[in-house]
């Protein structure tokens, strides 16, 4: 029989494991989709448990990942030619740190 406490604590040291993954990413946009990943895997981890400061967290963390990943996708725009520049309008292309810029964050 299959003990649901069991596969409950797997999935929290798996959304443990991929969160500490995320941060070891170098681009940004992979730091985010692995971040965002992780915490949703917490999210159903943390409201089997329940902890509603972890849960309001994690949910925080989710908005702000994917309010970030859409900016990152509207930064970039396809040209006439169908290659891809950055919008200078946008906040990712006026951000210190990115590859253009020297930094070691890369999107």
């Amino acid at each position: 029989m299959l003990n649901i406490d069991l596969v409950f604590e797997i999935l929290g040291w798996a959304g443990s494991l991929l969160l500490v993954i995320s941060i070891l990413q170098t681009r940004i946009v992979w730091l985010r989709v692995l971040n965002l990943a992780a915490c949703v895997v917490l999210l159903v981890y943390n409201f089997w448990l329940p902890s509603w400061p972890m849960i309001a967290m994690n949910a925080a963390l989710v908005a702000i990942n994917v309010v970030n990943l859409v900016r990152l996708r509207s930064a970039t725009v396809p040209n006439v030619q169908g290659s891809v520049q950055k919008s200078h309008d946008s906040p990712a292309g006026r951000r210190s740190g990115t590859a253009e810029s020297g930094g070691t964050i890369r999107r």
